[in-house]
């Protein structure tokens, strides 16, 4: 018999036509949930940014409860319980109850739900977020803060065997709440190249995939551009992703690319949908760089290997514990522009290491499958 499980995560999801849809991100990893489960999404509803919401729900065993409009996440995290409050009935139903944190409701679904069905899904360190928060306004300065202050709600909130974790760093965090690791890769066995690519094109071409924030080190990798054009290394950056700040972090990142006379060398093209046209990014680059200043473990960075794109990450995270330095990738250190400069020089010049660097990605992404993902977590629960 299939068990009843809930699902929560702060992204919200849209309704075009009775048709549900999220970023594909999520979408995918709940969607296969589905097929293993009756499914019971509760979530909040948007009705605006219409186009980031790329993944079409398309199972029967998926339920969708709209809790209310998103707003304001102090809203959350102070008054959450006006979001749970009517929810006992459906809580009472399931089996489980899969609160994806860190979460400004996550302190209010332990207060809601019977800790014999809770389970926190841990995805992010929020105190690693605020150690790096950069500071442009008090507004910042307040996020800092009340990132500091959400990292110990959620560590009051949590019990033993309450907690999944999908990186080794958070189960290090972690660890004496017994937390579960697991995956949350959404890779498909069809996002698998069939031909390993070991050459190197001149303009060399960089890749960034994600979320357009200056912490995930893309003004350290125009600087490094510029080095490398410098030395005449010539090179095309793609930037694929988005900016959920508006166009702040864009505008940051255009104003240097300016002052750097870097104009034709970077590309912003916005976000890709997963699948085959992320796919065809990760196929047409050299290399992929994630430069950050912390993570937790970017799919992005199996996404590639799996599309034989080389790749140079930082050492923050759980990157130094899931990647190995010249064996299936180039590790370096945060803020260096000098480094990924380097590593960019290695991976030209070095035919040999960037031949086994992208087999041994291949082969490390081969176990990172969205099946692996969601067999190991319905394995925890049942």
């Amino acid at each position: 018999m299939l068990k009843h499980i809930g699902f929560y995560s702060h992204i919200p999801f849209s309704n075009k036509n009775n048709i549900y849809y999220a970023p594909s991100f999520i979408g995918k990893y709940l969607q296969k949930i589905s097929n293993k489960s009756q499914l019971v999404i509760f979530g909040h509803l948007d009705k605006h940014n219409i186009e980031i919401y790329d993944y079409k729900f398309d199972s029967s065993n998926i339920r969708f409860i709209n809790i209310g409009s998103k707003g304001h996440s102090l809203v959350r995290f102070f008054f959450g319980f006006k979001f749970l409050i009517k929810l006992n009935k459906e809580f009472s139903f399931l089996d489980y109850m899969i609160v994806r944190s860190p979460s400004p409701l996550s302190f209010w679904f332990r207060l809601f739900v019977k800790k014999k069905k809770l389970k926190f899904l841990l995805v992010a360190d929020e105190k690693e977020g605020a150690i790096n928060k950069i500071i442009f306004s008090p507004r910042d300065l307040f996020i800092k803060y009340f990132n500091y202050l959400s990292d110990v709600v959620l560590k009051f909130s949590l019990d033993s065997n309450m907690a999944f974790v999908n990186s080794k760093a958070l189960y290090i965090k972690y660890s004496k709440f017994k937390p579960v690791l697991v995956s949350t890769s959404n890779l498909e066995n069809s996002d698998f190249t069939n031909i390993l690519n070991f050459a190197i094109n001149t303009p060399v071409k960089l890749l960034y995939v994600g979320r357009i924030d200056l912490t995930k080190g893309i003004l350290e990798t125009l600087e490094a551009i510029n080095i490398l054009k410098n030395n005449n290394i010539l090179c095309v950056y793609n930037i694929v992703g988005w900016d959920d700040k508006g166009d702040k972090n864009i505008k940051i990142l255009k104003k240097r690319i300016r002052d750097l006379n870097l104009i034709n060398e970077v590309i912003f093209s916005g976000k890709k949908q997963q699948g085959k046209e992320l796919n065809s990014y990760y196929l047409n680059s050299d290399i992929f760089i994630c430069a950050s200043y912390h993570e937790s473990m970017p799919r992005t960075i199996f996404e590639c290997m799996a599309n034989s794109t080389a790749v140079i990450a930082t050492k923050v995270g759980s990157i130094p514990l899931e990647l190995e330095n010249n064996t299936n990738a180039l590790l370096i250190n945060p803020k260096k522009p000098s480094e990924i400069a380097k590593s960019v020089i290695t991976l030209i010049d070095n035919f040999e290491l960037r031949q086994k660097l992208i087999i041994n990605a291949f082969n490390l992404a081969k176990s990172k499958t969205i099946t692996h993902s969601i067999n190991g977590l319905i394995k925890h629960l049942n």
